[in-house]
């Protein structure tokens, strides 16, 4: 759930910066799921992925997350 998800927010920001695309995917993945705005400058940094994949679910991912006011 959402609230399980923003508290690991730390952790999943981590991996973000995981050597293997497939890791920073997932953890952009779940890191959208959260719904949390704290998760959205982690998301935002992966738009610019060298990884294809990646740079999709980070966009999929920061519609996800509320914008900043």
């Amino acid at each position: 759930d959402a609230e399980a998800l923003a508290a690991v927010i730390p952790d999943l920001a981590a991996l973000t910066r995981a050597g293997e695309p497939q890791v920073r995917a997932d953890a952009c993945h779940y890191l959208g799921l959260s719904g949390s705005a704290h998760a959205r400058p982690h998301v935002a940094a992966l738009v610019d992925d060298p990884d294809a994949e990646v740079r999709q679910i980070a966009a999929e991912s920061l519609a996800l997350l509320p914008t900043p006011r």
